[in-house]
This record gives C-alpha cells, structure tokens and sequence, in this order.
C-alpha cells in the first residue's frame, strides 16, 4: 500500500486504457484508488487523479455514467489544486465532456 505503487498503477492505467487495454486498466486503477485512499484524503489532488484516470478506463468501456460520476468530484478538485491550465485538469475535463455526450451519442444512433 505504498504511494510510489499508486502512481505507477495509476500511470500504467493510462497507457493501457492508451493501448486498447481498458479492461486491465480498469483493475489497475481501481487498485491505485484503494492505494491513495488508504492513504491520503479523498478530497485530495493525487487521488483526484486516481479517479479521472479510473474513469477514463470507464470510458473506454462504454460505462460513461460511471465515468461521469468520478469526474464529477476529480474535477473540481483537480481545478483547485493544479488550475485550469494544467495538463492533467485539461485532460480530465475532455474525459468528463466526453462522458457527457456519449449517452446523446448512442440516443442519436438509435433512431
């Protein structure tokens, strides 16, 4: 349960969800999260992180309601911590508008 492990679960996560790989991510990320709540506060930016990558391997899965739901809280977190021109809020803001419309998406396909 060591923070190093954490982030580089966390980071692994990501590439593989950059791979094709979001299934293996998911179980990584989800790891990573257990890590740093164990660890750190859940208000905190190093588990907002965990969460925004989480719900990246969520995306990536089809489960965009999840997803939306951990961005909601990394987010403004993430926002407050790093501020708005950091890569990392930047990135996980164009994961959250993505979880966002993709139920439109699939609606819109439907018909």
């Amino acid at each position: 349960n060591h923070q190093y492990r954490a982030a580089a679960l966390m980071h692994f996560a990501r590439l593989l969800v950059d791979r094709g790989k979001p299934e293996e991510a998911l179980s990584l990320s989800s790891q990573s999260l257990n890590i740093w709540t164990s660890t750190l506060s859940a208000s905190g930016p190093r588990t907002a992180e965990a969460h925004a990558i989480h719900a990246y391997a969520l995306e990536h899965l089809h489960r965009p309601r999840e997803a939306g739901e951990e961005l909601e809280t990394a987010v403004p977190i993430l926002l407050k911590t790093r501020g708005e021109d950091d890569p990392v809020v930047r990135r996980a803001q164009n994961w959250l508008k993505e979880a966002r419309t993709e139920p439109a998406q699939t609606a819109n396909t439907a018909h």
